[in-house]
């Protein structure tokens, strides 16, 4: 090494832990110790150089990610402690340097410890529940109260150090990645004389296993920056020394071949900037992927945002969907919280995959970032938020102005996961080419009857009357101005004909909705009866003739799905996607969008003709079952597992 040596370098790392310990700022050490700074940068320079190149599978993630960690990163500097292992186990340990690892192992086994694979699963499970307690109950720094190891069973090297009575003394966890292990996890897990000892002997037989794998480098997932001098030490005298480490591009997602299937149960974090009812379809749509996600035998995670506890879903909605909702942060807008930034930097690598429910929002950016330092797949879904509707209508300027950063995040992406194929054809507009895949959404059947007659009765309608309904958030594009128009074309002619509108959103645009509505003709036929959820929605299906929804633009539709799994006909317009499913399997009549003659004479037709109605609604059970939350499971699995197995291209347009 020229001018600076190893052990140097290790004591400027040490002085910089000192002056932290102490209640110091690192730039401010820096900033008073420049000498340091210069002999440290010569020291890295000089260290020795490898090359190291992993898949996209579990462990070469879990490897990736060990170079993306740490508050200091050091780009193509980037140096970490390896053993270079030899060729023979009966080589490990030999020489001069190991005599000390050689010692304590020998000490160890003459007190009777033992070190062991584990390969149980119910042993492995047994020894992270030990894991998790012993860091909850750590006193001080050493304390980790939200202790959460469950996803260590990815990885398949396990070692346990055992006392002499049985009792777990050390877990060691190793993801392997051809020629490269990685230290994950490497801890005791109780207190007592042999921990020193247990240590040294899970070292030594961790690189025995390890070299009968042909493993040829073991790194520590730890920066060395701001290893404790202790911790440092124990390094040295088991054979870590400091490397520069240069990590090759992986392997373009999407091909055939990259990574190998992931073992068992995915984890998977889904995540949504805000959540509530008056987020409309894509806030339903997350929390029912999520749903399914645990529904297919995976684990899922809800991360949002919250202003206040009171937009936050009960139990009955979230299922066995874990939650964690991160306060925002001021000014509150575009869901912006540092908090989740933090949450994502502590946790995101725990994570099989990462699902992002929108585009343009501060969560989707800090996934984006979190996907690339941990090495976790990221897939978007973004709900229509891509569409050129939407992109011309909602804040137009500021996404004309993100758009070079939005065609990198495509081309980062795992998989641009969309509900509809006119969706994939759209992205060609923005410039980006990413791997796309196609599926519908969960909707769930309606859990019980409804009471259409109770319904009608709370709104002093009789048998007689032929309810339109409408459901969905109130917004400009759901084409509710004309539909309320329309209705009250059609009530001219028939005096049965009644419009229900069932939602919640822009107060403005709900102001001058009931503004148009107390102008029409017949202001009497409209209903605007605010949210309705439950059963109450379930009322409002039962109770209705005909549902309609004649949308400017809807990158799926929920509620029109919903009205077919009631065994309602319906009336879209042909800028809602899910119309062409449904129009095919003769449960839908579609008209052209803006059309507001074609769509008050479509009404009036439907309404008067009632064995027309009965025949759309036949076929409504068939036309259904394709959405069905237990078929969507099934499917998305599969979905999952081709994004991280790189064969996506494989599935086709509808991976049934």
């Amino acid at each position: 090494m020229s001018g600076v040596s190893e052990p140097e370098l290790s004591e400027i790392y040490g002085r910089l832990q000192e002056h932290v310990a102490s209640g110091g700022s690192p730039l401010g050490h820096l900033l008073h110790n420049p000498g340091d700074v210069l002999r440290a940068v010569r020291a890295i320079a000089a260290l020795p150089v490898l090359e190291a190149r992993f898949s996209a599978g579990p462990d070469g993630r879990a490897l990736r990610a060990v170079f993306r960690e740490g508050r200091v990163r050091f780009g193509r500097w980037e140096h970490r402690a390896v053993v270079v292992l030899p060729d023979r186990v009966e080589d490990v340990g030999s020489g001069r340097p190991n005599r000390t690892l050689r010692r304590q192992v020998r000490h160890a086994t003459a007190a009777g410890l033992r070190c062991e694979t584990v390969d149980d699963p119910d042993e492995r499970r047994r020894l992270v529940a030990l894991a998790d307690e012993w860091e909850r109950s750590q006193p001080g720094a050493y304390r980790n109260p939200d202790a959460d190891n469950g996803d260590l069973v990815r990885f398949d090297l396990w070692l346990a150090v055992y006392s002499a009575e049985g009792l777990p003394l050390l877990l060691s966890v190793a993801p392997v990645d051809g020629g490269w292990g990685c230290v994950r996890y490497f801890r005791t897990l109780a207190p007592g004389p042999d921990r020193s000892g247990a240590r040294y002997l899970a070292v030594h037989r961790l690189q025995c296993e390890l070299v009968e794998r042909g493993v040829r480098y073991l790194v520590d997932n730890r920066s060395p920056v701001g290893l404790p001098n202790g911790l440092r030490h124990f390094q040295r005298m088991v054979g870590f020394r400091l490397h520069r480490v240069r990590v090759r591009p992986e392997p373009a997602v999407g091909s055939a071949g990259t990574a190998p299937g992931p073992r068992g149960p995915l984890r998977v974090l889904h995540v949504l900037g805000r959540i509530g009812a008056e987020q409309g379809g894509s806030a339903a749509a997350a929390v029912a992927v999520a749903r399914t996600t645990r529904a297919a035998g995976d684990r899922a995670t809800l991360l949002t945002t919250v202003g206040s506890p009171e937009e936050l879903p009960g139990p009955e909605e979230l299922g066995d969907v874990d939650l964690v909702a991160c306060p925002r942060s001021w000014p509150g807008c575009w869901a912006l919280s540092w908090s989740l930034v933090g949450w994502l930097r502590r946790h995101a690598h725990r994570y099989d995959l990462l699902e992002v429910h929108e585009v343009f929002s501060f969560p989707a950016l800090a996934c984006w970032w979190a996907a690339r330092r941990s090495g976790v797949p990221l897939v978007i879904r973004p709900h229509g938020s891509l569409e050129p509707y939407d992109m011309a209508h909602n804040h137009p300027w500021l996404k004309r102005l993100l758009r070079p950063a939005l065609r990198r995040l495509l081309e980062d992406c795992a998989a641009v996961w969309l509900t509809a194929q006119r969706e994939s054809a759209n992205l060609a507009g923005l410039g980006a080419a990413p791997c796309t895949v196609v599926t519908a959404l969960p909707v769930d059947a309606p859990s019980s009857p409804g009471d259409g007659a109770g319904f009608r009765a709370s709104l002093g309608l009789t048998a007689q009357a032929r309810i339109v309904l409408f459901l969905g958030r109130l917004d400009r594009k759901k084409g509710l101005i004309r539909l309320v128009e329309a209705v009250d074309r059609v009530r001219a002619e028939d005096p049965r004909a009644v419009l229900v509108v069932a939602g919640s959103g822009d107060p403005a645009f709900a102001t001058e909705l009931r503004s148009r509505v107390a102008g029409l003709d017949h202001p009497s036929a409209v209903h605007l009866v605010g949210y309705l959820g439950g059963q109450r929605k379930r009322d409002a299906l039962a109770a209705a003739d005909l549902f309609v929804l004649h949308s400017d633009n809807e990158n799926f539709g929920i509620a029109p799905v919903e009205a077919v799994q009631a065994g309602l006909p319906v009336l879209v317009s042909d800028e809602v996607y899910v119309g062409d499913d449904l129009a095919a399997a003769g449960v839908a009549v579609v008209v052209p969008a803006g059309d507001s003659a074609a769509l008050s004479c479509e009404i009036a037709a439907l309404l008067a003709d009632p064995a027309r109605r009965a025949t759309l609604a036949a076929a409504a059970g068939p036309a259904a079952s394709r959405y069905l939350p237990d078929r969507v499971a099934r499917r998305d699995a599969r979905v999952r597992r081709a994004v991280l197995a790189g064969t996506v291209d494989t599935l086709g347009e509808h991976p049934e």
